[in-house]
């Protein structure tokens, strides 16, 4: 009788993991395919630009006149682009190019003009420009995680 009873429970928790396995691929599926992600910030003196993909990312910055250049790359592994992806899916990109900017200090050169662009399956979508240090809400956490590659 005590077999029996350890047999069912048995097969009831393979079956309960296959079930939560199947959820996990299903929501992969529904994950954009990105193959890059790009901030570009600019103001009369000073450029700056973000590019990151699946296998590295890559900062560089130049000042007037090029004196104070920065260039830096690092390889990505695959937790931080599974969170970037994630970021990513919580956007809506149909919308990205109409959100509103929260300030707009790089109107007058009090902030760099900034905007990010995705790229999914060969469409860019970009946003509308932005102070790079007040991104809108709606993609504030994707740009700061960005933002956070470029830690020394």
């Amino acid at each position: 009788m005590s077999y029996s009873i350890k047999l069912i429970a048995l097969v009831f928790l393979f079956q309960l993991g296959c079930k939560s396995s199947e959820n996990t691929s299903e929501e992969k599926k529904d994950m954009p395919t990105v193959s890059e992600v790009k901030i570009e910030a600019i103001t009369r003196g000073k450029k700056e630009e973000y590019v990151i993909d699946q296998k590295e990312f890559s900062y560089h910055s130049n000042s007037m006149g090029n004196q104070n250049i920065k260039k830096i790359k690092q390889t990505i592994d695959e937790d931080q682009w599974e969170k970037l992806t994630n970021l990513i899916a919580s956007v809506n990109f149909e919308r990205i190019n109409s959100i509103e900017a929260p300030s707009k200090n790089f109107q007058f050169d009090g902030d760099l003009a900034t905007t990010l662009r995705i790229i999914i399956s060969d469409t860019t979508y970009t946003s509308s420009t932005f102070d790079k240090k007040n991104p809108p809400k709606e993609i504030a956490e994707l740009v700061n995680y960005i933002y956070s590659f470029d830690k020394d």
